[in-house]
Formats: C-alpha cells, sequence, structure tokens
C-alpha cells in the first residue's frame, strides 16, 4: 500500500467517523429538561406555513 493509498484510506474513515458522530448526535434522546432541538407541533422544521391542500379542478 502506497503513502497516497493510506493517506485517502485514513481520510475516509476520519470522514466516516466524523459523520457517524454527527448521526449519533442528531439519534441520541434529548435529556429530560434540556432544551429541546424540535419545532413546536404543527410548525414545519424549515419554517413554512402549511399549504391549503389543492382543490378539485373539474376544467377540462
Amino acid at each position: 500500500m502506497s503513502l497516497y493509498e493510506a493517506l485517502a484510506l485514513a481520510t475516509l474513515v476520519g470522514i466516516g467517523g466524523f459523520a457517524f458522530y454527527l448521526y449519533r448526535q442528531d439519534t441520541r434522546p434529548s435529556t429530560p429538561g434540556g432544551p429541546k432541538s424540535e419545532p413546536p407541533p404543527g410548525r414545519s422544521m424549515f419554517g413554512r406555513a402549511p399549504q391549503a391542500p389543492p382543490r378539485d379542478d373539474t376544467r377540462h
């Protein structure tokens, strides 16, 4: 294995480890009484207001 292959492998392992760390941070249950990172019910996580459902258009 050449030096470049070893560096590429180490980089990929590092990126994968960091991605897994971020994944675990998002899926770990929050502590009771701690700050909640979820939006209140009824609000979109992207901050958009809900749109009205499409009307049934009978024109052809």
